[in-house]
């Protein structure tokens, strides 16, 4: 994530027990407001968990939409 050309957001503190379980980047389509830019830009999904079958987790996504909550697809239980 380092290398990435984005600014990354991540905690400077982890609940008790919760530990790094998966960083996921892609690249999104470029939008009609970046006209200047000649390549895609990245995304982030960076998910943590206390227990990665059954347990609490939580995520941060790159917003480049907007700010707010997002539902993860593949973090969704139903």
């Amino acid at each position: 994530m380092r290398k990435l050309e984005i600014i990354c957001f991540v905690p400077s503190h982890l609940p008790e027990g919760f530990r790094l379980q998966r960083v996921d980047i892609t690249y999104g389509e470029l939008h009609e407001e970046f006209d200047d830019m000649k390549h895609q830009l990245p995304l982030y999904s960076i998910v943590y968990s206390n227990d990665p079958r059954r347990g609490a987790t939580f995520s941060i996504e790159s917003a480049r939409e907007g700010i707010g909550d997002r539902t993860s697809r593949s973090l969704v239980r139903r």
